[in-house]
């Protein structure tokens, strides 16, 4: 398993299982739980405001400021720098929306899925699975990802706010310019295969 320090709150552990044609992820932030965290590749070609056209994992847990939250994992695209909305008459669809809700509620889009989650002590931990390919349910929001060729990944960290009325739960997925300092950032040219302290740019886990 591959482990890198992006910011002082966040680490994020992964590992290829080939078998499966899959990547495992691992979020582990000193972070209360009303927080979301996003990381996956860029789009390919794309060298500035990397955000922009992301297929990123959106990871957290809902409900957190009530008495019972709940963990949860999200395939999800970015259109735009925004939270996610829905036109209530025309149904456009913009911002940092989950794959289900890009495919206007078929839960046959997005293939990441939730297998492990905790929270305590002022920090998180949530383990997911996402296909290294892709599904015929996802061509038009996800992106490949070859673990031996160098690819840009983003990531970025915001608070889980209310579910505006009529729109979908990630809409409640809020701004990271807000809080914490460093809450975006790249890895560029990460080949997720290679050692982190061989790759410039890259930190791997401290002690």
């Amino acid at each position: 398993e591959t482990c890198v320090q992006v910011a002082d709150a966040l680490r994020i552990h992964w590992s290829v299982d080939t078998k499966q044609g899959a990547l495992r992820l691992g979020f582990e932030a000193a972070l209360p739980p009303d927080t979301w965290i996003a990381f996956g590749p860029s789009k390919p070609g794309t060298t500035a405001r990397l955000m922009g056209g992301a297929d990123v994992i959106v990871a957290g847990f809902k409900g957190a400021r009530d008495s019972g939250p709940t963990a949860f994992v999200a395939d999800s695209f970015i259109s735009s720098y925004a939270s996610c909305s829905v036109d209530a008459e025309t149904g456009g669809v913009d911002g940092v929306c989950d794959d289900i809700t890009w495919a206007h509620g078929s839960t046959l889009a997005g293939g990441a899925q939730l297998l492990s989650a905790d929270s305590s002590d002022g920090s998180v931990f949530i383990e997911a699975i996402r296909p290294l390919g892709l599904t015929p349910y996802d061509l038009e929001f996800d992106h490949p990802i070859n673990p031996d060729v160098p690819t840009t990944f983003i990531w970025a960290v915001g608070r889980i706010g209310t579910q505006p009325d009529g729109q979908p739960e990630a809409a409640a997925w809020r701004s990271h310019a807000l809080l914490y300092g460093k809450s975006y950032g790249e890895l560029r040219d990460l080949i997720l295969t290679s050692p982190p302290d061989t790759q410039a740019g890259v930190t791997a886990c401290r002690p």
